[in-house]
């Protein structure tokens, strides 16, 4: 890949691609799924990335080091994201794992990054929104 990125965010797991997201300046480590040639579903939520968003199918050409460039979206995929800061505590609770299990079973995702950022994906076909499940006094 050509010149350097100043912000990357790297995270460790299997079936993760750094994606250079030039005009945004980042690099980020994300799960795709392969859908044709230089077509890429987005399978986690790219932190710090305004240009594609989780669900989203986008166009990267590869770099010679196994990495990829962001060309564009060339699909929206009309998820929605939602993030939460949360205490360890509540993180590990209860509701949030209630939380969590109900996002799965309408067909969404969830990720747990920074320790306490709770980010929710929930599919264009539901209408749910976490919020109030997660900011509710117990």
């Amino acid at each position: 890949m050509s010149g350097s990125i100043p912000v990357s965010f790297e995270f460790n797991g299997e079936n993760l691609i750094s994606v250079e997201f030039p005009d945004e300046q980042v690099t980020a480590t994300l799960e795709l799924s392969p859908m044709g040639s230089q077509l890429y579903r987005i399978r986690s939520v790219p932190i710090m990335i305004e240009a594609a968003s989780f669900g989203d199918i986008i166009e990267a050409v590869p770099g010679s080091d196994g990495s990829l460039r962001f060309v564009r979206v060339a699909e929206r995929g009309g998820w929605r994201t939602y993030d939460f800061l949360l205490s360890t505590e509540l993180m590990e609770s209860k509701r949030i794992t209630a939380v969590q299990e109900h996002v799965l079973s309408l067909g969404g995702h969830w990720e747990q990054v920074f320790g306490g950022v709770l980010l929710l994906c929930l599919p264009p076909t539901t209408d749910y929104d976490p919020t109030e499940d997660i900011q509710r006094e117990t």
